[in-house]
């Protein structure tokens, strides 16, 4: 497939952008059934990227309306261009509030670098086929959550890395934009066997793998939790709590959240189901 030309709402051009991640793009083969591959544990991850119109490879490799599934992880580490902003998350479903952060942590992340004129450095959308709070998802599920992605043109990765130090092993060099919700599970001894020294030892090898996180806000109950209100109570050393900065409400604030919109649409389906005239067999 021909290597996309990223020029979307969100940008993944900039100060060289563009070049990175078409270089991404290249470094993979097209397999069939990428996808499939992922969920049987033959690759680490799936890399959906746009191509243009879709080809309907007889081949059977995976497409998701104008983006085409490249796999073949076995470099992993080679395969990804250091300085990546990776957006890890459910997106069920991607919504407006997603993107804003995305687009607020790219100027961020742009004027800390005094790029004039860029957009901030490339981004990846990265959806984990298995989380360690949530069951894991089947082929159609992840092409649906995909797919939600085309008119954003930005490339998603697929991976079977639910925990931060996977991640970060797989995307060396990374920097992770969560929001408050993420970022508090982050620091929560629980996902460490409730152990500080596995806390610790995992953050500080995120932090040796040349990653860090930017964390923006989220609405939860009547409050909005930022990174402050996280790191307060925590007795954290320096070296780790430097591995995060936290936008601050005036730059990004955006009250939705998907457990919200999924709500919202099931309130509606039952709004309709009680108004839709039943049929009664003779």
């Amino acid at each position: 497939p021909r290597a996309a030309r990223f020029s979307s709402r969100v940008s993944t051009s900039g100060g060289g952008g563009e070049e990175e991640v078409e270089r991404l793009v290249r470094s993979y083969r097209p397999r069939a059934s990428a996808v499939e591959q992922l969920i049987e544990g033959e690759c680490e991850a799936v890399l959906f990227a746009p191509t243009g119109e879709p080809t309907g490879d007889p081949q059977g490799a995976d497409e998701v309306g104008g983006m085409s599934a490249w796999a073949g992880f076995e470099t992993s580490r080679a395969a990804f261009p250091r300085g990546l902003l990776v957006y890890p998350g459910s997106f069920n479903p991607l919504h407006r509030g997603h993107l804003e952060l995305a687009r607020a942590v790219q100027r961020h992340v742009a004027s800390q670098e005094k790029a004039d004129g860029s957009d901030g450095p490339p981004l990846l959308f990265e959806v984990a086929a298995v989380n360690p709070d949530k069951p894991s998802i089947g082929p159609q599920v992840i092409k649906d959550r995909v797919g939600q992605f085309t008119e954003v043109s930005s490339p998603v990765v697929v991976t079977r890395a639910p925990l931060f130090v996977q991640k970060a092993r797989i995307l060396p060099g990374s920097t992770f934009v969560v929001g408050a919700d993420t970022a508090a599970r982050i620091l929560d001894r629980r996902y460490y066997g409730d152990c500080d020294l596995e806390m610790i030892s995992a953050l500080s090898e995120i932090k040796q793998l040349g990653c860090s996180f930017v964390v923006g806000g989220r609405k939860q109950g009547a409050e909005f939790v930022t990174l402050e209100d996280i790191l307060g109570p925590l007795k954290l050393p320096k070296a780790i709590t430097e591995m995060f900065v936290g936008l601050p409400p005036e730059t990004f604030r955006v009250d939705l959240s998907s457990t919200e919109i999924r709500a919202q649409i099931e309130a509606e389906k039952q709004a309709e189901k009680k108004h839709t005239p039943q049929k009664f067999s003779k």
